[in-house]
């Protein structure tokens, strides 16, 4: 299931076309992984992202984090399990830029009709230069380490995982979500 997921974050960098991320509300975990390998990102200022699995003894399934944002943020972010608001992401670096939520997608249309007019050869062949750069820094190294390390996450466990595992089992999803965040809510305020 894990390369299949990676898979599909793989065929949006691989698209010989450039990929539009909207983000529209949250995009958490997978979601903001699928975020960053996009090629223009635009938040609603109604956006939350973040990186929240390590709450329930997981890892990031493809970690781009840290060639999307810096190390400090990357480590901060990915460490602790926090989510931002759409300012903050743009801030850090997991977006461009925030638009009014009624805004968003006359925004990336109009991003789109902008790269439309563009010689085309030109379009395919940055956004290539581009990611055989992140490449050639080690990104597709990361993904396949990556991808050894899920294996043993998803095959050990932890009281947090157990816990977690047998609230969603009992109660829902919803009320272990609650019971992951619960444990942090003290600390921001």
């Amino acid at each position: 299931p894990l390369q299949g997921l990676v898979d599909t974050f793989m065929t949006v960098w691989n698209c010989s076309k450039p990929v539009i991320a909207a983000v529209n509300g949250y995009a958490l975990g997978g979601g903001c992984e699928l975020v960053q390998v996009c090629d223009v990102k635009i938040a609603s200022d109604k956006a939350v992202m973040g990186e929240p699995s390590i709450r329930a003894g997981y890892g990031a399934p493809l970690i781009i984090t840290p060639y999307s944002v810096n190390l400090t943020h990357a480590k901060e972010l990915m460490l602790t399990g926090d989510t931002v608001d759409a300012e903050e992401a743009a801030r850090v670096g997991w977006v461009s830029r925030v638009v009014p939520h009624d805004r968003l997608m006359a925004e990336c249309e109009k991003v789109a009709k902008k790269i439309c007019l563009l010689p085309q050869i030109g379009v395919k062949l940055t956004k290539d230069s581009v990611n055989r750069a992140m490449e050639e820094m080690g990104f597709l190294n990361a993904i396949k380490h990556n991808l050894e390390l899920m294996t043993v996450f998803d095959n050990s466990t932890s009281p947090e995982q157990e816990e977690f595992n047998a609230i969603s089992k009992a109660e829902g999803l919803r009320a272990a979500l609650n019971w992951r965040d619960a444990r942090f809510k003290a600390l921001e305020d």
